[in-house]
């Protein structure tokens, strides 16, 4: 039996081996030895010009017609789409009129360098993306394989996501996170104990922790006797369980809390940034939202203050940019802390797919990246971009536009939500149902309410016994094909319980207790 346990393993590692190496486009590298340059797209500045710049005008002394002319220049950049359309706008003010010719040329000069900027980083993009689509069909071989195990896909999986990131920063994360390394419940001695399963329930690493995540950059994080610490993949523990709090590692550096301060670690679980910060967030893009006393700014992977702490709150950097408030009002910053929007807005989200969402007196539109009002604050309700598409209301109903602001899917239902896992929640007829991108109904409507899918597992709830199973009041989680995987009594009124799955995990209450499940439907206790 030895001798043919050694022969299998030596054609799988012969057969993995020919698949890594064979295509010669990407002179025989697989994924492991991409630059990291190209693959951690995070640290990669999508290049972006500040609009708010442009000085006021004396009237005194000047052409009116000629005011005019200019001030159509200023608008015109903050609307058009077309960089070149730009560039011949402000031209042909600089060659028409004298008193505007060197504000003209400084634009011209800036507008041009943004052009040189963005073909450098879509060429990067362009690298990245094709070593990525490369890697991603001799992934997907061997996924189809039946002679290498599911732990072994599970773990190449994981190496696949270190490489070229985990969520928005890699196209292919939602249809490969059903084969992720996933937290696991089992039970042990009448306990619930978490360990690390790959996609078939098979265990990866034991079941000996209290609670753990889903694995971010080679580490996860375990809880153990209500201290936190990190482990790698293989389950060795790298930063034993001390902390009192802990967040997963983004551009090397993991967020951890020891006693009421925060502060920041490497993957040897060497202290790099003091513990000094009252809140904090993990690092993305490089920069680190932190705060000390009663005022936010940003720091870098080594600790500098890059943006000074003037914020009354601010969020993550996500696509190059991020959002701050001062006096009850948000705005949007670069990563030089130059406001690409003043702080005039009620509220916003995070840039998803080259757009955020804003709101200004209880109507939504949208900003792209160099803080222009792209699609106009007249919706009653908006959501993300996601696949190019976003979910708004109007007054009449709810549908999709697509980033030119035409309608990508009827405005034909009563409510709707984003899309995920290539899915989107919609209401009609007072049920609701999911339909895909292209609008065709995939899941019927037939619940009372539906959560947007993630990690691939969306909350739904019936209201009325529609069934021989009572189903009636409670939650129950299906997967994108309408499957359930497990119902759960959650009062309808208690929000606490009805979260989205998040790190593997999502927090559950049954019979008034809260507990943890996990994505194959076992319940802590």
């Amino acid at each position: 039996m030895k001798s043919h346990t050694n022969y299998l393993f030596f054609i799988i590692s012969l057969l993995f081996a020919s698949i890594v190496m064979a295509d010669d486009n990407n002179n025989g590298k697989f994924i492991f030895e991409m630059d990291p340059a190209i693959t951690d797209i995070s640290r990669i500045d999508i290049p972006g010009i500040n609009l708010r710049d442009d000085k006021k005008i004396s009237l005194s002394g000047i052409d009116i017609n000629k005011l005019i002319k200019y001030d159509e220049a200023v608008r015109f950049e903050k609307t058009e789409r077309d960089i070149n359309k730009i560039i011949a706008k402000w031209e042909e003010l600089k060659n028409n009129t004298e008193e505007f010719r060197d504000t003209a040329s400084k634009k011209i000069d800036i507008w041009k360098k943004y052009m040189i900027d963005k073909k450098a980083y879509d060429l990067i993009i362009e690298k990245r993306n094709y070593a990525m689509d490369s890697d991603y069909k001799k992934l997907k071989k061997i996924l189809d394989m039946e002679i290498i195990s599911s732990k072994d896909k599970s773990l190449l999986v994981e190496k696949f996501l270190e490489a070229y990131g985990y969520n928005i920063n890699n196209k292919y994360y939602e249809s490969l996170f059903s084969y992720r390394v996933l937290p696991c419940i089992k039970y042990i001695d009448n306990k619930s104990r978490w360990g690390f399963c790959a996609y078939d329930g098979s265990t990866i690493i034991d079941a000996k922790y209290d609670l753990t995540s889903t694995i971010s950059e080679g580490l996860a994080v375990v809880k153990l006797n209500n201290k936190w610490g990190f482990v790698d993949i293989n389950g060795n523990e790298i930063v034993p369980p001390k902390y009192d709090a802990a967040w997963s590692f983004s551009d090397g550096l993991a967020l951890v809390q020891s006693g009421n301060k925060l502060g920041y670690i490497d993957k040897t679980g060497k202290k790099v940034i003091s513990f000094k910060y009252k809140s904090a967030y993990p690092f993305s893009g490089g920069l680190a939202a932190v705060r000390i006393d009663n005022r936010w700014g940003y720091i870098n992977t080594d600790g500098k203050e890059v943006i000074p702490f003037q914020y009354d709150n601010a969020r993550p950097f996500s696509e190059g940019l991020a959002s701050v408030w001062i006096d009850g009002h948000r705005g949007y910053i670069n990563k030089k802390g130059e406001m690409i929007t003043p702080t005039i807005y009620d509220d916003g989200n995070d840039f998803s797919d080259g757009l955020a969402v804003v709101e200004k007196n209880k109507m939504f539109g949208y900003i792209d990246q160099t803080g222009r009002e792209i699609i106009s604050l007249k919706y009653i309700w908006a959501d993300d971009f996601s696949s190019g598409i976003a979910p708004v209301c109007i007054k009449d109903g709810c549908g999709f536009i697509d980033k030119d602001e035409k309608e990508a899917i009827p405005f034909k239902y009563q409510n709707v939500g984003k899309f995920a896992y290539g899915l989107a929640p919609v209401k009609i007829n007072d049920k609701w149902g999911y339909i895909d991108i292209t609008g065709k109904e995939i899941i019927p409507p037939k619940y009372d309410y539906a959560q947007p899918f993630s990690e691939g597992i969306a909350g739904v709830k019936f209201s009325e016994r529609i069934s021989a199973i009572r189903l009636e009041n409670k939650w129950i989680f299906i997967n994108t094909r309408g499957n359930m995987i497990h119902e759960a009594s959650i009062s309808s009124t208690d929000t606490t319980a009805q979260q989205l799955f998040n790190s593997g995990i999502v927090l559950i209450r049954i019979n008034e207790n809260y507990r943890f499940m996990d994505h194959f439907g076992n319940i802590s206790f």
